[in-house]
C-alpha cells in the first residue's frame, strides 16, 4: 500500500533555493490531514536527529508530538494513527483549541457550554511578587468565592 503522506516539497533536496531559510529537516518534511511530519532537527548539533521526528500542526506549525521510529514508514504509521484519529477541521474552529487561554471568548464558550465556572486568575499572571519576602502564605492568600 502506498503511504498517504505526500511530499511537502516536491524534491528532497536541502540546498534547493526554494528551501532557503528553512530548517535542513524541512527537504524532508511530509504532510497529511493537516498535520507534517518533519524529521527532528537539532540546531545545537546543526543535524537531525536520526530516529526521532516531529508531528506539526499544519497551519500554525506548534509541535504536537514526537515519534521515535527507526525509519521513515514507522513514522508516518504512528503519525497517520494520530492524524485520523483527531479532528483538525473542528479543532481549527472550536475556542478551546483556536483562542487563547485567557481569552474572554473562550471563557464565555466554556461557560456556556458546559456550564464550567472558569475564571482566570490574571493575578497570577501580571502581579509577580519582586521578593520571596514580599509572597504571601498561602492560608493569607484571599481566594474569591463565585463571581
Amino acid at each position: 500500500m502506498t503511504s498517504p503522506w505526500t511530499f511537502i516539497h516536491k524534491h528532497r533536496n536541502p540546498n534547493h533555493p526554494d528551501l532557503r531559510g528553512c530548517w535542513p529537516s524541512e527537504a524532508d518534511a511530509r504532510g497529511y490531514h493537516g498535520l507534517v511530519l518533519v524529521p527532528f532537527y537539532d540546531p545545537h548539533r546543526g543535524a537531525t536527529l536520526w530516529g526521532w521526528w516531529e508531528l506539526r500542526h499544519g497551519l500554525s506549525n506548534d509541535p504536537i508530538l514526537f515519534i521515535r521510529a527507526d525509519n521513515d514508514e514507522m513514522a508516518e504509521e504512528y503519525g497517520a494513527k494520530v492524524a485520523e484519529m483527531a479532528n483538525w477541521e473542528h479543532m481549527r474552529t472550536v475556542p478551546e483549541w483556536t483562542a487563547p487561554p485567557h481569552s474572554y471568548e473562550l471563557i464565555d464558550y466554556l461557560r456556556s457550554t458546559y456550564e464550567v465556572f472558569y475564571q482566570p486568575n490574571f493575578e497570577a499572571l501580571w502581579s509577580k511578587p519582586a521578593s520571596r519576602a514580599q509572597e504571601i502564605e498561602d492560608w493569607e492568600r484571599e481566594v474569591p468565592y463565585g463571581s
